[in-house]
């Protein structure tokens, strides 16, 4: 649901790692966003959505992984009240964009090292996202 909003920020913020959405396109010195699923959608008139995202970090400098690990924590957690733009794609193009009220965003946990593959440091943050339909 917004996790090309929250790519776009962790581009901008963080931008010496190739950045994407779901998909890996790189052995190291990359971040991605995984929306993982959520809970039930509320059935109140308040609609709204408790999501969860998770970032991966990989990187062959273990100290570099850390770091933008730490930086993806710090850029993301604590979004509060907060309305976001997400372009919805398809095939590569652009079919619309919807916006959404993001109540929060807060981390699981700090940063989880997951360990080394193939000389690789890997780093992964949890997200819970309440999303709100957007209201003008």
């Amino acid at each position: 649901m917004i996790q090309r909003a929250i790519k776009k920020i962790l581009q901008d913020r963080i931008p010496d790692l190739e950045w994407t959405v779901d998909y890996r396109t790189a052995q190291s010195e990359f971040g991605v966003v995984y929306y993982e699923g959520g809970y039930p959608p509320d059935r109140s008139d308040m609609k709204s959505h408790l999501m969860n995202y998770q970032v991966e970090i990989r990187s062959q400098s273990f100290d570099k992984a850390a770091n933008r690990a730490f930086d993806t924590y710090k850029a993301i957690h604590g979004i509060e009240n907060k309305a976001m733009e997400v372009p919805i794609l398809e095939d590569g193009r652009l079919i619309r964009t919807d916006k959404h009220f993001i109540q929060y965003i807060y981390a699981e946990s700090p940063p989880i090292r997951v360990g080394v593959e193939n000389d690789v440091m890997i780093y992964t943050i949890n997200f819970l996202a309440l999303i709100l339909p957007y209201c003008e």
